[in-house]
């Protein structure tokens, strides 16, 4: 198996139509396409909004949004100034008409991206969630995609050593997919709800027993990984364990540094944090006096899912 075959693959997958989404999809688009003008390069539809398995009342669209550079004189000047200390930013905005739909993205431009999904990356935040399934909703032209598929590829490749790390020497392609799928929620201090790595592979099963095992086999070829029948051995030497679990621990404290970032730069900020307690509380009811005044109300909840041990990252 060949990266490029995988790329191929990879590619097909991605730019699949989701017929039941297109008219969700639209008017978000719309917002980008008015937003980022001729600078849009590529929309990414990615997390639990892609399927009815994984999706909640409380759901909300994810998006990355991918532009031809960092310039982007409609964000803040803050925004823009912290853009490029630890990328991508986040943003939420909310689709205007009588529903009012909130919606969560992260930007970066398309130098970044590819950065940020190598094997020089300095942290799992864009490689972690763009190697789950995703959609390509909107892409430029054909360099664009070439650029986009090349990064997507990059991500699920790169974090093998990683996985591994994380494995027995010797595993199944079952054991890899949860490992695999998993790796975000283990490299961040995240609210999740219990169970959500499962319910995702649940999703789309075919899809991560297809890719993973064209993974494996490139793998193989880079001689980080044998196959022996049915199960994979890892050929990961100590030092190369070590580095894997390096990044890992330094990918969790990136994260932490994001922190303080989204709460200077995101709009809605509180919304998203509110909206995630919701999803990982289901009885959970918040006064609508919370939501209006976040800065008040948004961080004594996630300082008490601190203190109940709540917010963290998902260690195998």
């Amino acid at each position: 198996m060949s990266t490029r075959e995988l790329e191929r693959f990879i590619e097909e997958e991605v730019l699949r139509p989701l017929p039941a989404a297109s008219a969700l999809l639209a008017p978000y688009l719309d917002f980008f396409h008015a937003r980022y003008g001729q600078k849009l390069e590529a929309v990414i539809f990615y997390g639990s909004c892609l399927s009815a398995a994984t999706s909640s009342p409380t759901s909300t669209p994810d998006f990355f949004v991918v532009t031809s550079d960092g310039e982007l004189p409609s964000h803040a000047r803050l925004t823009r100034a912290l853009h490029a200390l630890v990328p991508p930013a986040s943003q939420s905005a909310q689709l205007g008409g009588e529903e009012r739909r909130f919606f969560k993205y992260v930007y970066l431009d398309l130098g970044q991206l590819e950065g940020l999904c190598s094997e020089a990356m300095k942290d799992l935040f864009a490689a972690g969630r763009l190697s789950k399934r995703v959609a390509l909703v909107h892409v430029r032209d054909r360099a664009a995609l070439e650029r986009v598929v090349r990064a997507l590829t990059a991500a699920v490749v790169s974090l093998v050593p990683i996985a591994c790390a994380l494995l027995p020497p010797s595993f199944e392609l079952g054991d890899y997919v949860e490992t695999g799928v998993g790796l975000s929620y283990q490299s961040e201090y995240r609210i999740e709800v219990p169970g959500k790595v499962a319910a995702l592979i649940r999703a789309f099963p075919d899809y991560y027993q297809e890719l993973y095992r064209r993974v494996l086999e490139v793998a193989a070829e880079r001689r980080l990984v044998r196959r022996e029948g049915e199960r994979y051995q890892s050929l990961l030497t100590p030092a190369q364990r070590s580095a894997a679990i390096a990044r890992l621990a330094r990918s969790r404290r990136r994260g932490l540094l994001r922190w303080p970032k989204v709460l200077l730069t995101m709009d809605g900020w509180g919304e998203a944090v509110l909206q995630k307690l919701e999803r990982k509380n289901p009885g959970l009811r918040i006064p609508g006096r919370h939501r209006r005044h976040p800065l008040v109300f948004a961080v004594p909840y996630l300082w008490r899912l601190l203190r109940e041990g709540q917010l963290r990252t998902q260690r195998r």
